[in-house]
């Protein structure tokens, strides 16, 4: 993960003009590109004693092509290892968010970006609540307590949360991580999926022939 941000942090520093929803794509797509580059050369260094560069040039002519084959197809099979949210503001009245994968693509968001194994399921408790940008704030640091909740029915994720606020040119509001994590857990456990009780079963009482 570290890598990726060090790669995207690069990218963003070479740019000169103004970063906006013109070129900040491209800018991302180049970061991930190049962390793509420094696995892929990883591994045939480590397989072939040369680098990436040199391989894409002499390879096909110095190697077996079942062995050359094999290396390409190889790298191309490459993951990230990694995936991240990038966001920003252009102005105040226009925040820009993209989601990367781990095939080094990106996707520009409008309401929400989610990322992990779990965004599946958080994703769907976000759409349950009619999540959307103009979410006045309150709501809106419930909901996406709500969608980690709701995502942690997957193995993989974690139970740790903290959540913060970023605005444009404010600092950064971090939630008390005793009171206001305390406070949006009782409201989960107030306003987020209850247990089914038994008079469900009453209902195939309707079922009828």
């Amino acid at each position: 993960m570290l890598a990726l941000v060090a790669a995207l942090r690069r990218s963003f520093r070479g740019e000169t003009k103004p970063i906006d929803e013109t070129n900040v794509k491209p800018l991302v797509n180049a970061a991930l590109n190049a962390r793509k580059h420094e696995k892929a050369d990883e591994y045939i260094q480590g397989r072939f004693a040369i680098s990436y560069d040199e391989f894409l040039k002499i390879g096909k002519d110095r190697l077996p092509p079942d062995v050359h084959r094999d290396a390409t197809l190889k790298v191309s099979d490459i993951l990230l290892g990694a995936e991240a949210i990038v966001f920003g503001f252009i102005d105040e009245d226009l925040p820009i968010m993209l989601e990367t994968t781990q095939r080094c693509s990106s996707h520009i968001r409008d309401d929400m970006a989610i990322i992990g194994t779990g965004k599946a399921l958080a994703q769907t408790a976000l759409v349950q609540r009619q999540y959307m940008y103009v979410t006045p704030l309150g709501e809106a640091i419930y909901c996406a307590y709500e969608a980690k909740r709701y995502a942690q029915r997957i193995g993989s994720v974690g139970d740790y949360t903290t959540v913060a606020v970023y605005g444009f040119k404010q600092p950064i509001r971090n939630m008390d991580e005793e009171k206001g994590m305390v406070a949006l857990n009782e409201k989960y456990e107030t306003y987020g999926p209850q247990q089914l009780s038994t008079d469900v079963y009453d209902l195939t009482d309707f079922l009828v022939p």
